[in-house]
């Protein structure tokens, strides 16, 4: 479970726009691959949260060979590289 904020600043750092965004939450919560909720906090604070569902997860676990799961190691600057 993640927060709908926390997953659109996910989404605009890997490229997608606001927009490409909500197009892709719209299109998994139809889809019944995702779910979102109202959660309460101390002090009545309200925030709204993502969640896959079942569905979802059955989805994932089926293609998970569709998805990087490494990062590549950087480029890494060798000795002689580096000019000083």
């Amino acid at each position: 479970m993640a927060t709908l904020s926390t997953v659109r600043q996910d989404c605009e750092k890997a490229g997608l726009t606001a927009m490409g965004c909500t197009l892709a939450l719209r299109r998994l919560i139809k889809k019944d691959f995702a779910a979102t909720e109202e959660r309460e906090e101390d002090f009545e604070r309200v925030w709204h949260a993502l969640s896959l569902t079942s569905k979802g997860w059955d989805w994932i676990d089926a293609n998970e060979s569709k998805f990087v799961l490494r990062k590549r190691p950087t480029d890494r600057f060798e000795d002689e590289d580096i000019p000083f």
